[in-house]
């Protein structure tokens, strides 16, 4: 097949495929297939699969609390790597130049959180994002916490994923662009463990 048919992988390790076979260390293909969109309302989509293992990858960013002490923050989305990663090579990857045309661009708002005395949130305008903690909570989502991974998440991260003994299939944990109330470096994520 063609070669940009395909997605490439060094898996630098060993870990067992959903169909139970090994998958040695060492360069892996992947092709690339049809992403399916579940429709959440407000012109916003989701993939029903976790299609990549990305990190967040906050940017530093510090703040000074009331006693003058300077803290360090990890967990602000409009820094984060994650963003970026979405923005320019999902983008790439997932859709042609025609598609992306059509995808629009949405302005997110981000929650607010208060670090001492400073509060840091900025609103992001983009084309493909992560949802926020509140949006999650909203009954749309009751039947699709659980998401299923594909075999080239598990390549580029085979323990950070659960068997449903039910059903056979690997699930994964997703993030979010809320930053944790409590913690600077903390973000939330989607489990259903």
């Amino acid at each position: 097949g063609k070669e940009e048919e395909y997605a490439v992988v060094n898996c630098g390790k060993q870990y067992k495929a959903d169909d139970g076979s090994k998958v040695e260390t060492g360069i892996q293909y992947y092709k690339y297939e049809p992403i399916t969109w579940i429709s959440i309302g407000n012109n916003k989509y989701v993939s029903e699969k976790i299609l990549d293992f990305q990190k967040f990858g906050g940017q530093e960013d510090s703040y000074e609390d009331d006693e003058y002490q300077v803290h360090n923050v990890y967990n602000q989305y409009e820094t984060s790597s994650i963003r970026k990663w979405l923005n320019e090579d999902f983008l790439d990857l997932c859709f042609t130049k025609d598609g992306q045309k059509k995808v629009v661009e949405t302005e997110n708002q981000n929650e607010k959180k208060k670090y001492g005395n400073k509060t840091i949130y900025k609103n992001t305008i983009d084309k493909a994002f992560l949802l926020s903690k509140e949006e999650v909570e909203t009954n749309v989502f009751a039947n699709y916490r659980k998401a299923e991974i594909t075999d080239y998440y598990t390549a580029k991260s085979s323990d950070l994923r659960y068997k449903d003994e039910k059903t056979g299939k690997y699930y994964g944990d997703w993030w979010l662009r809320s930053p944790d109330e409590y913690s600077d470096i903390i973000v939330y994520y989607v489990t259903d463990y």
